[in-house]
């Protein structure tokens, strides 16, 4: 009898979502939402959700930016979904050593920015 070997690679994924001032973005639940369908179409597994929000009265912090580094560290994270990834974000997360991928891209096409 002969088996075959099945491809059991999963991409593990985390979902950043943020609004900030003069950037005319989504919901946050909004962006969530849409990294969720986009995961879903990719196969991808989410492990866990994180959002900012810098407005002058609510400046950013970097919990978000440490819980994603730390997704990736120590749970094996190797995907950031962001929708719509402006110059901003991408400054915070593009050291964190995982692809960026931008899920606003329609049809199931797969963008890695």
């Amino acid at each position: 009898m002969q088996t075959s070997e099945r491809d059991t690679t999963m991409t593990i994924a985390v979902s950043y979502a943020y609004v900030n001032t003069g950037d005319k973005r989504p919901s946050l639940t909004e962006q969530f939402n849409a990294c969720r369908a986009y995961s879903s179409a990719h196969g991808y597994t989410i492990f866990g959700e994180f959002n900012d929000i810098d407005e002058s009265d609510h400046p950013a912090t970097t919990a978000a930016v440490e819980a994603i580094q730390a997704a990736i560290a120590t749970h094996g994270a190797t995907t950031i979904l962001v929708y719509r990834p402006s110059a901003w974000a991408l400054e915070r997360l593009g050291g964190l050593g995982a692809t960026i991928e931008d899920v606003s891209a329609t049809g199931g096409q797969q963008r890695t920015v």
